[in-house]
C-alpha cells in the first residue's frame, strides 16, 4: 500500500484531507501536517509521521508550494527508492492518487499523474459546458 503525507503551511493540509475524505470516505493511508500552527519543528512532525509508517511502504509526500519550507524541509527525507515528493498539491490530484494509486506508485507513474493534473488549473469562462456526467 502507498503512504500519503499531506504537509502544508497552516491547516491546508488537514482541510484537503477533510475534503477528500468527504468524498471518498475514510482514508487510512492518509497523514497530514499542518506546519505554523503550533511551535513544533516541521521536521520533527514529517519524522514522526514517516516512523509511523512500515518502512516497507511506498511514501508519496505532498506539500504545497515548491520551493517553500514545507517542500524544503520534505526534500531532507528523499534519497531512497520508495518515498517520493510532489509539490503544488491540489484536490483532484491527491483524489486520482488515493483512488487509482493506492497499492503501489512508483516515479514514472506519479510523473505521469502529475503531467495530467496540470491542466486541471484554467481560468474559467461563462461558455465552459460541464458535462451531465461530470460528478
Amino acid at each position: 500500500m502507498v503512504h500519503y503525507i499531506l504537509a502544508t503551511h497552516g491547516k491546508m493540509a488537514g482541510g484537503m484531507k477533510s475534503s477528500a475524505e468527504m468524498l471518498l470516505g475514510p482514508t487510512n493511508n492518509l497523514s497530514v501536517y499542518d506546519a505554523y500552527v503550533d511551535e513544533e519543528d516541521i521536521s520533527v512532525g514529517i519524522q514522526r509521521i514517516i516512523r509511523s509508517i512500515d518502512e516497507n511502504q511506498k511514501i508519496v509526500m505532498l506539500s504545497d508550494m515548491r520551493g517553500g519550507s514545507v517542500n524544503q524541509k520534505m526534500m531532507g527525507y528523499l534519497g531512497g527508492d520508495n518515498i517520493f515528493l510532489v509539490t503544488g498539491l491540489n484536490l483532484a490530484l491527491l483524489l486520482t492518487l488515493l483512488v487509482d494509486y493506492s497499492d503501489d506508485i512508483d516515479e514514472q507513474k506519479l510523473s505521469k499523474v502529475v503531467e495530467e493534473h496540470r491542466d486541471s488549473m484554467q481560468v474559467e469562462s461563462l461558455d465552459f459546458k460541464i458535462e451531465d456526467d461530470f460528478l
